[in-house]
Order: C-alpha cells, then structure tokens, then sequence
C-alpha cells in the first residue's frame, strides 16, 4: 500500500499509439478536476443534500480539461451517433480535439461509503464501470460516417475512445462529532487500491483525498463529508488515420 501515492497517475498503457499523448491529457485532466472539485465541495450538495450528479459534473469536467491550444477550441457534449449494436443513435458524453486527436469520452459518476467494503457494492462500482465500457465500445470508428465527417473537417489525426469513471467517497454520521479524521486518509488508500483490483479493465487511475472536514453538509436525516475522489480509465481503441510514425508516441 505504500507504493500507492495521491495525485500520481498510474498507468499500464503507455505506449503505442498516441501512448504520450493519453498520458498527458489524463493526468492533467484528473489533477484538474479533483483541484476544481475540492474547491466547490462545500457547495455542490447545497441542494438539501441532492447528490452530485454526472450532469452537474459536466461543467467541472470542461474547466478541467487541458489548457491546450487545440483543445478547448473543440468541446461538445452529448455528441449523437450510431452505434453497431443497435439501429438507433447513441449519445457520447465529449468529443475533445486535443494535439490533433479527437478524444471520444464516455463518463460515469459514483458515489462509495468510504468504509462500506461488502462486495455487493464492489459489484455495483464494478458494472458502473462496464456500463461506460458497454457504450462506448458500440461507437464504431472505421464504419461511422459522421465520425469521420468530424476528423476530416478537424483534421485530426485520429480517434481514441476512452470510457471514464469519476468515484466519490462519502461517510454519512448522525452527528459531525463522529466522522472519521485520522484514518480517514487509511481508508480512503485501502478502497481506493481494492476497487483498483476490482476494475481489471482499467489502464489508468488517480486519486486524492479531500481537505473539507468543516464543510460536512446536513440533509434531513444525517451528515456527510466529502473524504476524496478517485478516477478509472481506459482505452477502448485508438485509430490512426494517418501513416503510423506519426501517430506513435506523438
């Protein structure tokens, strides 16, 4: 458990195509989005302790995307295309033009008891994950039209699909007196590295615990406190329009 550090990114897809260029952007981008969340997180529950929800996280997900120059020049959301197992369009969460890729990203949002270790809820966390897997895999790249309508125009130099999972981990008390604080850190690391090896499918992860125990927020029923957030990600498939020198490593 030592070797596991906050705010590093761990990765077992470095290399191949655009292997730099993954790296980069989601480390940045996971730094980014936990900075810009613990900045809020006094607030974000304001709404008589309504969770925050995937849709609410959208705007912290754009702030937080690399401060590149081709980046934030091309965002979309809730970008609709067709999808290989069904007839029907679907509906990917980003389209981001970064380095000269357009970067297709499926984002899933959960919230864990920071201390609940049952595996039922491993099991919950474990098929969120897959449900982002599940849809962004049916984007098929080589046969959508409307996708490369999008790389033509962006001249891009292809597309990397990446499904993503954004976990919070919460501790609900009756009273604020009882949150945990010095083992808080502990346990937030052994969760954090338990649903690692829960989610094998996963190439990357990042995690930081959150500096908030004044901000607990109180809803009709208990309190609860916000201890850290974690990320999951991985590379459904990376495809190359151009001659493959340029694309590896690049």
């Amino acid at each position: 458990m030592t070797s596991v550090k906050e705010e590093q990114l761990r990765y077992t897809n470095g290399n191949g195509v655009a292997g730099k260029i993954k790296i980069d952007f989601l480390y940045s981008l996971f730094e980014n989005f936990s900075k810009n969340f613990e900045s809020i997180v006094n607030v974000i529950n304001a709404n008589h302790g309504s969770p925050f929800n995937e849709r609410q996280s959208y705007g912290i997900f754009i702030k937080s995307i690399p401060d590149e120059p081709s980046s934030k020049d091309f965002v979309l959301t809730e970008v609709s295309l067709l999808r290989e197992t069904k007839s029907s369009k679907g509906r990917v969460d980003f389209f981001v033009f970064y380095r000269n890729w357009l970067l297709l990203i499926e984002l899933k949002l959960a919230r864990t008891p920071l201390t609940t270790n049952e595996n039922a809820e491993y099991k919950r966390l474990t098929d969120r994950w897959n449900e982002a897997i599940q849809q962004i895999e049916g984007i098929p790249v080589d046969k959508n039209s409307a996708l490369k309508e999008f790389v033509t125009r962006l001249n891009a130099k292809g597309v990397i699909k990446i499904p993503m999972m954004v976990v919070i981990y919460i501790e609900n008390k009756k009273n604020p007196e009882e949150f945990s604080k010095n083992s808080a850190k502990d346990d937030l690391k052994k969760k954090f590295i338990k649903l690692e090896e829960q989610i094998q499918s996963h190439q990357y992860s990042y995690f930081k615990s959150i500096s908030n125990e004044q901000h607990h927020i109180k809803n009709d029923t208990h309190y609860q406190l916000i201890h850290g957030i974690s990320f999951f990600a991985g590379i459904d498939s990376d495809v190359c329009f151009t001659s493959s020198i340029e694309c590896v490593n690049k």
